[in-house]
């Protein structure tokens, strides 16, 4: 188990698709002066912190990186860590959870706040319609499908969704809120 568990700690810090979260970073936050990783640093990594960008603004966006290795059409949300809370139920300082899916080269990028806010209103549903997974190491997670997970976070509150797709070159995102009028607004941005 534990070779594993050291080998998944390499692949997320693995320097292999820093191009790719970098060119998502800076389409999601146009206005981004610099990327900070925090891999080395233990405090901040209990506290979910595993990047920090600055913005022109002097604001501070706190990320959660999380990579998976095989392309589903699902976020596999970990609600368990053998016995103590998965990541979606810690009180995590962090301002977004940004999602890797290595082989299609796809970020997507959630406002924590709205991401957790929708695991609370749907959490009894989604475990009931979708098969639970256990991870080699015991972990528990959900593999809530993507635009279930998408349209649930954008409706919790002022919520975001990017995804960008890198893979032969082309670059999109999907944006989703709410509007003023409460109704659900999806916006392709190129």
């Amino acid at each position: 188990m534990t070779d594993r568990f050291d080998e998944d700690i390499e692949y997320s810090h693995s320097p292999e698709h820093a191009g790719l979260w970098l060119h998502a970073y800076k389409k999601f936050f146009p206005n981004l002066v610099s990327v900070e990783y925090k891999e080395n640093d233990l405090v901040l990594q209990r506290r979910g912190i595993d990047v920090e960008l600055k913005l022109r603004s002097e604001e501070t966006i706190l990320i959660d990186e999380k990579k998976r290795r095989n392309y589903y059409n699902d976020i596999l949300v970990e609600f368990e860590d053998r016995g103590s809370p998965g990541w979606i139920n810690k009180n995590l300082d962090i301002d977004c959870l940004a999602y890797l899916k290595a082989p299609a080269e796809s970020v997507w990028i959630f406002d924590w706040r709205s991401l957790v806010r929708a695991w609370q209103e749907n959490e009894d549903v989604w475990q009931s319609t979708y098969p639970r997974r256990t991870s080699y190491d015991g972990t528990l997670n959900t593999p809530v499908p993507d635009e279930i997970l998408c349209r649930a976070v954008a409706e919790a509150g002022c919520a975001s969704a990017i995804r960008s797709k890198l893979g032969n070159g082309e670059y999109w995102n999907l944006w989703l809120s709410n509007d003023e009028s409460g109704e659900l607004a999806v916006s392709v941005v190129g």
